[in-house]
């Protein structure tokens, strides 16, 4: 985390910071989804992302369609 979410977290923001997060985070996935696409070889059907504030982890779930 950067020293501003760290501070929202310590400042008791951590509902605010999650949905700012989660909004910019999905933007920038889906911005990239083709390639990560091309990548997996999958079509990308939705992207869910969760946080861990105080351990500072994220966990990215990419729900995915194969292609034939």
């Amino acid at each position: 985390m950067v020293n501003v979410e760290k501070e929202l977290v310590q400042l008791e923001f951590e509902e605010n910071l999650t949905l700012a997060k989660r909004n910019l985070e999905k933007r920038l996935l889906r911005e990239h989804s083709q390639s990560l696409e091309v990548i997996l070889d999958s079509k990308v059907t939705d992207i869910l992302v969760a946080w861990d504030f105080h351990k500072d982890k994220s966990t990215i779930l990419l729900i995915l369609n194969p292609t034939l």
